[in-house]
């Protein structure tokens, strides 16, 4: 039998980690309002850890730490929240190591999904949307071609856990958009997170 397609339960509590995408989310809101608008009888909380400017490593969290103290407050942070679903978003900012970084970064997505574990929580995994070739960001396609190859190691490690899996890079790139997605070519602006949600 096929795994059961995803939903929301009354009574879920929705963690979403990742960067700025993530973070700045909260700005609009058009994600948590597009689930509520498809699960309107469902009771659920959303709590946005996201975090500008940081990676599976937990970078930027480290403030004047290692970024394993960083990691460890994400994680820390995540399971504090008892979370029931947690939506994972990283890959924007790993991407500028370019192929050469790509098992390093599948790996230590593996590490994260693993120290969540505890949780139980149903794990929703999401690409980076693409660049977008607006000013001042003139290299847009050098950059998806890489982000592309974090994009395919997100979608295999899904896939090997047989986890949900969301192509906020496809997504995008399947979008003819009247104005463009992001502010400058990599931070999404109100359209892009209207159009992805």
């Amino acid at each position: 039998d096929p795994p059961p397609k995803f939903g929301l339960k009354d009574g879920d509590r929705i963690v979403w980690i990742g960067n700025t995408l993530v973070e700045r989310e909260q700005r609009y809101g058009y994600w948590e309002t597009a689930l509520h608008a498809a699960y309107p009888k469902i009771n659920f909380t959303l709590r946005n850890l996201g975090w500008s400017g940081d990676t599976v490593h937990g970078d930027a969290r480290a403030g004047f730490d290692t970024p394993e103290k960083g990691f460890e407050r994400l994680v820390a942070l995540t399971k504090e929240l008892k979370p029931t679903v947690v939506v994972v978003c990283y890959g924007h900012n790993e991407s500028f190591d370019g192929e050469a970084g790509v098992e390093k970064f599948t790996k230590q997505l593996e590490k994260l999904l693993d120290s969540l574990a505890p949780t139980k929580a149903r794990t929703v995994l999401m690409s980076p949307t693409p660049f977008e070739k607006v000013a001042p960001l003139t290299d847009a396609e050098l950059r998806n071609k890489n982000l592309a190859l974090y994009r395919d190691a997100i979608k295999s490690v899904a896939g090997k856990r047989e986890l949900e899996f969301v192509d906020g890079f496809a997504n995008v790139q399947a979008q003819t958009a009247s104005e463009p997605h992001t502010e400058n070519g990599l931070h999404m602006a109100a359209a892009g997170y209207h159009n992805t949600a």
